[in-house]
């Protein structure tokens, strides 16, 4: 056979072996829980699903429809972006799904499976989807695969550290999902690339119709960002104003990547790389203060200023970085994710520093982990507690 048809077998090969291995698990170990004849155990049960699922939902939209249209900047990549996407999404669960069971479900020789495990390995998943924007395009689909298959448990082992050894709150994901992705992601490109700095293809070279598919992934992003940030909340007030201080966050990045690009372009034109990026910042740096107590101008404040962070990212600090480093960030993902999430790190700090108890109001200053160990007994009416 001619190496095309070859590799070209090698990812079928890959994803049925896989597929195999998953099926052989999951008749052994993995089993849904037995349903209780209590009625009060039923109530809590249909309460819990009734409130998360459709948080679920709004995340595979993002995930499946949004995050796979924002790749699709790319002229030439657009399908396989799409497909690629959706690939790595359904894998990185599955494989998420089983670390996990492992590692803090694997209970009398058997997994417990409900919605809340499903979901937090949809969040483990998102950490492969975001570190993929690094290096689209310039890797193929099986080296794609053995990325997510690394990446996952590594991503646990992150999470494990930051959220149950140091005690750090990020409902939002902000510091455990964005910005471990983006430097993973960076580390992997720089391990691929790292030789000299390339030239732009001119197949990187965006056209006007790959950029409005790309900025309407960008707007459905928008769209469902509160239920990203907000599904792992304390149900009540501080899912509420998780959601609330979400919206305002993002209204001001938005508002803001449109001020700031124009005004650092030089014909005075809107990007459309800082238009699908910027607006988006705001969601990124504010999930790990959203659930907190503070006035609303904090949120906008604090949109506003990754608005600006991203977009001078993509006008100064990525070329420079590319020039001194040989850096390959193909999506920008060091813009988008790793600096807003920085500054939202260091927002929580400031949050944490002059909050009182007195005003924290429902907000618990306990761990909770996205996608953790305390799921399993965290649970309340209305929904997951983190």
């Amino acid at each position: 056979m001619p190496p095309s048809t070859h590799s070209r077998r090698l990812l079928p090969l890959f994803l049925g072996l896989f597929q195999g291995a998953l099926l052989l698990f999951f008749a052994l170990f993995v089993a849904y829980d037995e349903a209780s004849a209590q009625a009060e155990d039923t109530i809590l049960v249909a309460n819990q699903v009734y409130s998360t699922f459709p948080f679920f939902q709004d995340i595979q939209v993002m995930l499946v429809v949004g995050l796979g249209l924002l790749l699709t900047f790319l002229p030439r990549y657009g399908f396989s972006a799409l497909t690629h996407n959706f690939l790595l999404l359904i894998f990185s669960v599955q494989w998420a799904l089983v670390l996990q069971g492992l590692l803090h479900h694997f209970h009398h020789g058997q997994i417990h499976l409900d919605l809340h495990k499903l979901l937090i390995s949809e969040f483990a998943a998102v950490t492969v989807l975001i570190s993929v924007g690094a290096i689209l395009g310039r890797a193929s689909p099986c080296q794609l695969l053995v990325m997510a298959i690394c990446e996952i448990p590594v991503y646990l082992t992150s999470e494990w550290v930051i959220v149950t050894c140091l005690g750090v709150q990020d409902v939002g994901g902000t510091i455990t999902i964005h910005v471990f992705s983006c430097y993973f992601g960076l580390g992997v490109s720089k391990g691929l690339f790292r030789a000299t700095q390339q030239p732009l293809h001119p197949k990187e070279t965006p056209t006007s119709r790959s950029d409005l598919m790309s900025l309407v992934g960008t707007l459905i992003l928008w769209v469902f960002w509160p239920s990203f940030v907000a599904v792992l909340c304390q149900p009540g007030n501080a899912q509420h104003r998780a959601i609330l201080n979400t919206l305002l966050a993002m209204n001001a990045s938005a508002i803001t990547t449109v001020v700031a690009s124009s005004l650092l372009e030089r014909d005075g034109r809107l990007s459309p790389g800082h238009l699908q990026n910027g607006s988006l910042a705001g969601g990124v740096a504010i999930g790990v203060v959203a659930d907190m107590s503070m006035p609303p101008v904090a949120a906008l404040a604090l949109g506003s200023l990754s608005a600006v962070v991203c977009v001078l990212g993509f006008r100064f600090l990525a070329p420079l970085l590319g020039r001194k480093l040989t850096f390959h960030d193909q999506c920008g993902i060091h813009n988008l994710h790793g600096l807003p999430g920085i500054l939202g790190a260091a927002a929580s700090v400031v949050a944490v520093l002059v909050a009182s108890k007195d005003t924290s109001g429902s907000h618990s200053f306990q761990p909770s982990p996205v996608g953790g160990n305390e799921w399993g007994a965290a649970g309340a009416v209305g929904g997951p507690q983190p």
